[in-house]
């Protein structure tokens, strides 16, 4: 329902003249408006004042509400002041009929308020009654809603980046790192499984029984000399060759986005998710390798012909053992890297399938819009393979292995690698991948034993980037566990799983890698001798290093000399030394000089005060040839001025004097009147101060034996007092809960059930 106004009419004869307001779109076109400024304003209003008890003349009448005065002029608010509309002003006359309408002076109200006062006006006069909509009227006005022509300017709202702090990130580092050593081992024990199968007797009496006769025969002269024993392995792998077909390429090295899926799959759960997983490798294409689940499927493979190229590697070293020739199984580990590798910013912001997939559409637009406008029709282009042909017969060959074979030659008292895939033999510098390669990293190569006693580490043998193979295995310990005598997690897994008998041919073996790690050859890029073990550039030296002295020169790079590894000493400052139990010489100057870490607020606000003064607060270093020894001072018990003892080393105890490092052992000697002073053995900052770290007490040697039996005593009777206070307690405990017993029984005697009403 809703309201319906009607006007009431007039009768008075004057209103018939009179139209309503809202028929104004009626008249005839308004003269056209223009806004002035508040000093124009005030010009026109002084310049209008005398006319404004004169009413203006108008060719068109003007309804007013009823009750509302025509001549009373409308009062002006503050916001009329600064803006006004001024109509055009018509001719005047000097005499004005009865005859004629007038309507009021153009008053300063804003359009807002004008409609305001006229609606409030016209309310005074109005009848309303109530009017019945037809259905669906509100509906469908709400429904059309209402148009806007304004330009809209949408802006996507950045989403919110979370910043990982510092726990966050080490803790995601240090699970890298253990996912990456739990792979290691994994990978180790798979070798190991395949090993084992290599030299089972089953495995290689089927294995002797494919090879053919004529190569048998070759084979067998080995003992006979160096040639024979070359020619019978040559014979072996080029048969090899072309008896066994390669269906995949074995084990390689994936990314942590390549396996990020694994995260929501139940990988303990074999009977819920181990299906799923192998048809997700599939489908994403990361089903590295072959699944063979016992030494029968491993023969099958062997039966059949086919199989990955790690198979391959692995039958052709049962099929070595078979025929009498000490074999070991090489494997080159690939598990997944401990670092994440650095994001690049792609400009294009596509991802390389996408480059690719992009390249080969416009090569193939520009095959097809050539092809269109071919000039020599009838000439044809060389037929070429399908990428599934060239793929089984040319990249599986084409590709460095991460499975390959040793055979020891006795001649000449040396193992010899070999590859029976490409055909090579006796050259280890041919098993390593490019440099480029992501797929197969070389980090970890192991060689296993046919009697399954352990295996031995023979990257040196195979990398050339030895430097980059050890720093592929784990992070480089920091300073502080160096000094804490923290070792690497690979030494230790190379120390577990080492061979147990180390006869001749295995120490022959560890001098012949350790000359070939000392012929390790110079980096040709500059990158190359970051952190090497045998050379250094001054533009790698850390802060607290530096070149002494500087010779001899063995080599330059880009202009740039190249200095040997032994020439880099490291420096500190005197409180750091100090902390070594070294001093500085006397007339000693700083070889270096680094700017001042603000350690304590102390030094903070001395470096603040410098800056303030436009000075620079410098810190002098010093290296080990610039220091000696600290000797303690004449005395029993020497103090410093704060009436400790410095005992940052075992060498800094004085002659004469005891260390008992026991806390709380001042007091005892204290009561006993023994000269004591307490130990400083290092310095923590906290909350910007520094404070010392102490542990026991500095006495001297003749009072050591009578203090440490009054610290027995006194230990004995603090025991002896905290069981007594013990007992007491206990006892107390129990006192207490039998007299509650106690209490609730006579409660429950007197008051309870029976005594009911």
């Amino acid at each position: 329902m809703v309201k319906r106004a009607a006007k009431r009419k007039k009768t008075s004869p004057t209103d018939s003249t009179t139209t309503n307001k809202n028929s104004d779109s009626d008249f005839e076109d308004q003269p056209p408006t223009k806004r002035i400024t508040r000093s124009q304003l005030k010009q026109v209003s002084s310049d209008s004042s005398p006319q404004l008890s004169n009413p203006i003349k108008s060719s068109k009448t003007k309804a007013t509400p009823k009750g509302e005065d025509i001549d009373q002029p409308k009062p002006v608010t503050k916001k009329q002041k600064n803006t006004a509309i001024i109509e055009p002003e018509e001719p005047k006359e000097s005499s004005l009929s009865a005859s004629e309408t007038f309507e009021d002076l153009p008053s300063q109200l804003s359009d807002r308020e004008c409609d305001e006062s006229d609606s409030d006006s016209e309310g005074e006069g109005i009848d309303w009654e109530n009017v019945e909509l037809p259905d669906g009227y509100l509906q469908e006005r709400l429904s059309q809603g209402r148009v806007y022509n304004d330009v809209e300017v949408v802006f996507e709202a950045p989403h919110p980046m979370h910043r990982k702090n510092a726990w966050e990130l080490a803790y995601e580092r240090m699970l890298r790192e253990w996912i990456h050593n739990s792979h290691v081992l994994t990978l180790i024990a798979h070798y190991t499984i395949r090993n084992r199968w290599c030299a089972s007797p089953e495995v290689q009496s089927v294995c002797l029984s494919i090879v053919p006769n004529d190569v048998q025969k070759q084979c067998y002269q080995m003992t006979s000399s160096n040639n024979d024993f070359e020619n019978g392995v040559k014979s072996l792998y080029q048969w090899w060759n072309k008896y066994f077909k390669l269906s995949g390429d074995g084990l390689v090295t994936r990314s942590y986005e390549e396996i990020s899926f694994l995260e929501n799959i139940d990988i303990l759960n074999p009977k819920k998710d181990a299906k799923s997983i192998e048809e997700i490798l599939k489908g994403r294409g990361i089903d590295d390798g072959e699944t063979i689940k016992n030494c029968e499927d491993f023969v099958n493979h062997l039966l059949t012909k086919t199989g990955t190229r790690d198979t391959s590697a692995e039958l052709f070293v049962a099929v070595l053992r078979a025929l009498g020739y000490d074999a070991r199984l090489v494997c080159s580990l690939q598990p997944v890297p401990y670092r994440m590798p650095a994001r690049r910013p792609d400009i294009k912001k596509m991802s390389s399938t996408e480059k690719a997939n992009q390249k080969e559409d416009e090569l193939e637009a520009t095959k097809e819009s050539s092809q269109n406008n071919i000039k020599f029709p009838y000439r044809m282009s060389r037929p070429k393979t399908t990428s599934s042909q060239y793929h089984n017969n040319k990249l599986h060959k084409a590709k460095h292995p991460t499975v390959w074979a040793e055979v020891y030659n006795p001649h000449r008292a040396q193992w010899v690698s070999i590859d029976p895939i490409r055909g090579f033999y006796d050259n280890p510098r041919a098993m390593e991948p490019l440099l480029n390669d992501k797929k197969n990293v070389m980090s970890y190569v192991l060689a296993f034993y046919a009697d399954g006693d352990g295996c031995v580490d023979v990257t040196r043998r195979y990398s050339s980037r030895i430097t980059k193979a050890y720093k592929l295995r784990e992070r480089e310990l920091t300073k502080r566990e160096k000094q804490g005598g923290f070792i690497p997690w690979s030494s230790i897994l190379l120390r577990c799983i080492k061979r147990h008998r180390y006869g001749e041919r295995e120490i022959r073996e560890e001098k012949e890698l350790e000359e070939i790690q000392e012929k390790d050859p110079m980096p040709t890029s500059i990158q190359g001798f970051h952190n090497h073990p045998h050379y250094a550039l001054e533009r790698h030296l850390k802060k607290m290093e530096i070149l002494y002295p500087k010779e001899p020169v063995i080599g330059y790079i880009k202009g740039e000399p190249i200095y040997p590894r032994d020439c880099v000493k490291e420096i500190h400052t005197p409180e750091t030394w100090m902390k070594l139990g070294r001093i500085i010489k006397k007339g000693e100057h700083p070889v270096k000089r680094i700017n001042a870490r603000a350690a304590t607020i102390e030094k903070r606000r001395a470096i603040e005060h410098a800056k303030q003064d436009g000075n620079e607060v410098l810190a002098d270093c010093y290296g080990e040839w610039q220091t000696i020894p600290y000797v303690p001072q004449p005395g029993h018990v020497p103090r410093n001025s704060y009436g400790n003892i410095d005992l940052f080393t075992p060498e800094m105890l004085p002659e004469g004097a005891s260390h008992i490092p026991i806390q709380g052992i001042g007091k005892i000697a204290k009561k006993l009147g023994i000269d004591y002073a307490d130990a400083v053995i290092d310095f923590e900052f906290a909350k910007g101060r520094s404070i010392p770290v102490i542990k026991g007490i500095v006495v001297p040697e003749e009072s050591e034996e009578f203090l440490l039996e009054a610290w027995q005593e006194h230990h004995y009777n603090e025991a002896t007092k905290e069981l007594e206070k013990r007992r007491k307690e206990v006892y107390g405990n129990w006192r207490k809960l039998i007299k509650s017993v106690l209490i609730q029984a006579r409660l429950e005697e007197d008051y309870g059930e029976k005594h009911s009403p």
